[in-house]
């Protein structure tokens, strides 16, 4: 499961224990949080340490805070790609099971919300620059991945947008086109409905049995992504 959370938002704290509710139902076997904000309300964080032995949790990844890794399955090794002046978080976690082994490419890749003086469109042609720089790195990694991997997270694109057709030039696949109904947004601006959040996976060494948007925009502005893997040899993992 992916999902920015919006901790920032003034009604965090009245939705932290909802969302606390719709995870627990749903019960994913590894968590990214986004936006989970250092001096947010704590209650969600609290639950999920109950409920997932294994925690990662990063306040001050650079510029883009808020990053919190929850995993039922025991983490290795948890790496960070460091990207000068990025407004963006892309860390890579292994993770293992009995004889499985997982690499998740964890991203909050940055926003067009750069604020600059050219106004607008300068600001949304910055966003896609730094994006298409950060996906660059994604698949140099990839490229060099010995395991198994999925990249997951607040992509700040849509699906077919050039940071998105990068990652997927090296075998990836959009787990929501392959097995998703109807458009899954997963964030909402007024009126404004996107599917700005991806979990993309390789189809030559993963099978995709389900995946759905779960939670509510009113708890945050976006919903969470929830996507159920096997292996090739079909042992199952979620």
């Amino acid at each position: 499961m992916t999902y920015n959370v919006h901790s920032g938002s003034s009604l965090f704290s009245r939705h932290s224990k909802k969302m606390a509710a719709m995870i627990s139902g749903e019960s994913p076997d590894f968590l990214y949080l986004t936006e989970y904000y250092e001096g947010a309300d704590e209650s969600l964080h609290k639950f999920l340490s109950q409920h997932f032995p294994y925690v990662d949790r990063k306040h001050s990844w650079g510029v883009n805070e808020g990053d919190a890794f929850y995993s039922k399955w025991e983490i290795d090794s948890v790496m960070r790609y460091n990207m000068l002046w990025h407004y963006s978080t892309v860390f890579r976690v292994q993770i293992h099971h009995k004889t499985d082994t997982l690499a998740i490419y964890c991203c909050h890749l940055s926003s067009n919300n750069q604020i600059l003086e050219e106004g607008r469109w300068a600001s949304m042609e910055e966003g896609r620059r730094l994006r298409c720089e950060e996906a660059d790195v994604i698949v140099e990694a990839l490229q060099n991945e010995r395991h198994t991997a999925i990249v997951m997270g607040d992509m700040n694109d849509f699906s077919f947008a050039e940071p998105i057709k990068r990652i997927k030039s090296v075998g990836m696949s959009d787990a929501w086109w392959s097995g998703g109904t109807g458009y899954g947004s997963t964030y909402c601006d007024g009126m404004v409905r996107l599917r700005i959040d991806h979990v993309l996976y390789n189809k030559h060494q993963m099978k995709l049995r389900n995946i759905s948007v779960v939670g509510d925009y009113e708890w945050s502005d976006h919903r969470a992504i929830l996507a159920e893997l096997s292996f090739a040899n079909l042992n199952s993992n979620r």
